[in-house]
């Protein structure tokens, strides 16, 4: 009798703890703007669509760099992609875009940053992405790079591209230039990897990394980060991890995987787009204690959300018998 009370205290406080974690997921793990918000969504709107295999690469590049733009262009010039330069935001040359509440949501912004406010460099960058993206949307290739002037491809990348494509239906955005502190404790896909050269994998992160100074991406995915870009709530390299937030109308779920080891590298020092300008703080006393806290909360919720959607995403690659490929794919066309 007494063992059986134990066990069912035990189950109920099981119980109780996944459904603090489900609702502290649900209230807040979910941070971004709603679809059809963001006024980049009119900008691509009937673009052209491709069925092909069809990579395309887009520099981000500031007008005054022109040093880093000839190194990215002859450093790319030796891989089988067209390029195309992509001019970047300098954000400390819009002032004003730091409050303009249709780019920047600089409430929210300050409390998931706990009391920080944008740079204008972080503005900049967020904004140079989503040009880029929309770019490659108006475009007819089926696939994207989107590259900062500032990372160099180590010479298998051809290879890991050509990988990456031949197992398409695992990913929606592949990243390959994560912080090197950051491994993320992936998940490896072994049928994925025997696309690509030796040693590498494709894997799922379950921890948060930073920066996002080169990934792959499909169509569908930059279709996704374009429906919540604005406005902006988060640096882009937090904004475009959030993969459980970003589904299309059946509910599919946005693959974000990424490359290890990692093939692209910062070799050309820091980013001379969010040198514009660094973070703020401008508030004290309790407002900026109410500002750590829901902070604290905000990364707590978002640590849960991207483990337990990153465990399904790997689940649902694994075991393709219970998640048929056909139907997440025709989701995505």
């Amino acid at each position: 009798m007494f063992k059986c009370s134990i066990l069912k205290i035990g189950l109920a406080l099981l119980w109780s703890s996944l459904g603090g974690v489900c609702i502290s997921v649900y209230l807040g793990g979910f941070v971004l703007p709603g679809v059809g918000y963001s006024p980049v969504s009119s900008l691509w709107s009937g673009a052209p669509y491709t069925e092909s295999s069809s990579v395309g690469v887009y520099v981000i590049n500031l007008d005054q760099s022109k040093a880093r733009w000839q190194r990215i262009q002859h450093h790319l010039s030796t891989f089988p992609f067209p390029v195309h330069r992509i001019s970047g935001i300098y954000g400390k040359s819009y002032p004003a875009l730091r409050h303009n509440p249709n780019i920047v949501d600089l409430e929210h912004y300050r409390l998931f940053l706990k009391g920080k406010e944008p740079g204008l460099g972080e503005i900049g960058c967020y904004l140079s992405h989503c040009k880029a993206l929309r770019e490659f949307i108006r475009s007819s290739f089926a696939f994207a790079v989107i590259v900062e002037d500032d990372v160099t491809f180590s010479p298998t990348f051809p290879k890991i591209i050509e990988g990456l494509i031949r197992c398409k239906e695992k990913w929606d955005l592949c990243t390959f230039e994560l912080h090197p502190l950051q491994s993320g404790w992936p998940f490896e896909l072994p049928s994925a990897s025997l696309f690509l050269p030796f040693g590498m994998h494709l894997c799922i992160y379950l921890k948060e990394c930073w920066r996002a100074g080169a990934y792959l991406i499909n169509r569908w995915a930059a279709h996704r980060l374009l429906e919540r870009a604005l406005p902006m709530r988060l640096p882009w390299d937090m904004y475009y991890m959030r993969f459980w937030e970003f589904k299309d109308f059946q509910g599919t779920i946005m693959q974000f995987t990424g490359i290890e080891p990692r093939c692209a590298f910062q070799t050309f020092g820091d980013s001379d787009i969010e040198k514009a300008g660094p973070r703020q703080i401008t508030r004290t006393g309790h407002i900026k204690s109410k500002y750590r806290w829901y902070g604290r909360y905000f990364s707590f919720c978002s640590h849960l959300s991207r483990f337990m959607y990153g465990l399904w995403i790997w689940v649902r690659c694994e075991w393709k018998s219970f998640f048929p490929t056909s139907n997440a794919q025709s989701s995505k066309k």
